[in-house]
């Protein structure tokens, strides 16, 4: 049947109408009914550009939130303030570092600075502008990346609206090496440990203490003597982990965490019920819990907690061919196998560098030529620096500037991450020394804020609140000691290194008080609950709804409930839970599933083995029903 253009074009308004009526009953829903006038459009035959751009702008008129009686049970936020209005808000500044800070020759130093209003709330979208009173000393860009030039004393100074802070600044001669020098030592084990039980005080796991023997940078803080400069359960910046003569067993497939190309083991289809977790045969399972998402200018602020729960790393020492198993090779933060961050880089002596990334994936980066290291796993990515600083260059154009590593400092971590069209994201560190972060800076002068107890430990991270709001409390963080020491852990045929405490500072429960669970703030929020076996690692995740927490302070963590009958989910790996007397790293060989409301006579379970056949590896993974 024929159709004259005259009658598509008006069954088409009629349509048209139709959905316009539509949307003004369903206001809400603009996005939907958006959707549906533009697929309308483009079905119809016969009407031009100008006929639907008139029809849809009048729907998107009629329709926006702003034309509709408000909720009354939501918020609206205030129109977004002008510079000059968030600049007549500021009432003080706040800096990191705050007082003083020395730096060597050609050191490279990010200065943050955020303004608070009167209420001490950060005003988010404005950002303060730096300048140095001496540039021979200390150049310093607007937004506070600065170099350090000739040796002397300036002050740099951050204004926000009326308000201004200074922080002094003290070069000192650096070294002919750049980037901070590096290792010219390798560090190596010089006398056993007392077998299977750790540390002792007549054993020296590792060389400790080889400064003297390798040019490094100079940049101390003068805050650093005000606060613990390292807690008793994080390992300081100049503890080497694992000596330089191993480093090779950090990337054996026996001891991968992480996500590794093309050598991640399989693990189960489905993942935990509590978290969502991932295995890589029956050593490592691996989750992560959001924390920040922030969409920016070409570069978003994007950070999760990691944790993976393969928290030995096995190795030989070459001297004696003697087995050792190290507990947290990779120095965790905010504690041991989590990692809440952008990575690290670890000076490995003659062995080059290890990248760790933010899930915990390790990267070798060898040795190219001068000051240059390369990947070998087929990422293509390239490292061009040392022990104090240097740059991360990726395939796809994004570098990645590493910093702040202290004094004498064997890691650095990422201060500016760049994407490929120059848009940028800023991190400063506590008392300017990693892993512990103050601050991200993003595209839009917006400030994720991470903040601390007296003993360091991390209590919560804020991100921006809507418009003339208070920031919001996105994750809060409750921690316990656990001892290591127990007896017959492992046995006496393996070493172990522990934390020289013999005790591992552990996070307990996650708290979200965002989540916003129930219909009133008493009925509480979601959070999670971490079980520990002796070994030091989670074997069990628990899932609750309904938890709260006893203060929202920023600098302390208080205590958490977990509630009545508020079990959502748990998630069980069967790891050993009493001394076992090992001769390896602990493994697991079922994940056990149960949740609220299960109609099942039994709780699912996964079967996880993994054998070695003529040289290869064979990892299976059996599901609940038999497949």
């Amino acid at each position: 049947m024929l159709t004259s253009p005259g009658s598509s074009r008006s069954r088409f308004f009629v349509i048209c109408t139709l959905l316009i009526t539509v949307a003004l009953v369903f206001g809400s829903f603009l996005p939907i009914g958006a959707m549906v006038l533009r697929d309308a459009s483009n079905a119809a035959s016969g009407v031009g550009y100008r006929g639907w751009s008139f029809l849809y702008d009048v729907a998107k008129r009629i329709t926006d939130r702003s034309q509709i009686r408000p909720d009354p049970s939501g918020v609206r936020p205030r129109e977004v303030p002008s510079r000059a209005e968030r600049e007549a808000t500021v009432a003080t500044i706040q800096t990191n570092p705050e007082d003083e800070i020395t730096l060597q020759s050609r050191q490279p130093m990010w200065f943050s600075a955020i303004p608070l209003d009167s209420s001490g709330t950060t005003i988010q979208g404005l950002t303060a502008q730096w300048e140095s009173n001496n540039k021979q000393v200390i150049f310093i860009k607007k937004n506070g990346e600065a170099m350090a030039g000739k040796p002397g004393t300036a002050t740099v100074v951050a204004r926000a609206g009326n308000k201004q802070r200074s922080v002094r600044v003290t070069v000192v001669q650096g070294t002919n090496h750049r980037f901070g020098g590096k290792k010219t030592t390798d560090s190596m084990r010089q006398r056993a440990a007392i077998n299977g039980a750790g540390p002792s005080a007549n054993s020296t796991l590792v060389a400790r203490g080889i400064n003297a023997k390798r040019k490094r940078a100079h940049a101390t803080s003068a805050r650093l003597s005000k606060v613990p400069s390292t807690p008793f359960f994080m390992r300081d910046p100049t503890d080497d982990p694992l000596p330089d003569n191993e480093t090779s067993s950090l990337y054996q497939p026996a001891n991968l965490i992480g996500t590794p190309p093309g050598k991640k083991k399989p693990g189960a289809l489905t993942a935990g019920s509590a978290i969502g977790t991932s295995e890589s045969g029956n050593k490592n399972f691996l989750f992560g819990l959001p924390v920040v998402g922030l969409n920016g200018r070409g570069i978003d602020v994007a950070l999760a907690l990691i944790y993976n729960s393969l928290v030995y790393n096995k190795s030989t020492n070459p001297s004696d061919q003697s087995t050792w198993l190290t507990y947290d090779v990779d120095s965790g933060y905010p504690a041991q196998g989590f990692r809440l961050g952008y990575g690290q880089i670890e000076d490995q002596g003659s062995a080059g560098f290890t990248l760790t990334e933010a899930n915990g994936t390790r990267r070798a980066l060898a040795y190219t030529t001068t000051n240059t290291y390369d990947t070998n796993d087929g990422s293509f990515i390239r490292f061009i620096g040392g022990s104090g600083w240097g740059t991360l260059y990726y395939s796809d154009g994004t570098q990645v500037s590493y910093g702040a590593a202290g004094t004498g400092g064997l890691r650095s971590y990422p201060t500016r991450i760049t994407d490929r069209n120059g848009n940028y994201i800023l991190i400063s560190y506590r008392n300017s020394v990693g892993p512990r972060i103050d601050t991200v800076q993003d595209t839009m002068g917006r400030y994720v804020r991470f903040y601390y107890d007296s003993n360091n430990d991390l209590v919560t991270v804020t991100i921006p609140g809507l418009t003339g709001q208070s920031d919001i409390q996105v994750m809060r963080f409750y921690y316990e000691n656990l001892s290591l020491t127990t007896s017959g852990l492992f046995s006496s045929s393996v070493n172990v290194d522990l934390p020289t405490s013999g005790n591992a500072r552990v996070i307990r429960y996650i708290y979200l008080p965002a989540s916003a669970e129930g219909s009133s703030s008493s009925d509480g929020d979601c959070g999670y609950r971490f079980v520990y076996s002796p070994y030091g690692m989670i074997y069990q995740v628990v899932k609750f709804r309904g938890m709260t927490a006893s203060t929202t302070s920023t600098s302390s963590t208080g205590t958490v409930t977990e509630g009545t009958n508020t079990t959502a989910a748990t998630t069980t790996y069967d790891y050993p839970t009493s001394a076992s007397s090992l001769t390896d790293v602990p493994t697991f060989a079922h994940r056990t599933d149960d949740w609220a409301g299960r109609t099942t006579s039994s709780a699912p379970q996964y079967t996880f083995a993994v054998s070695e056949p003529t040289g290869e590896t064979v990892s299976t993974v059996t599901a609940p029903d038999g497949t």
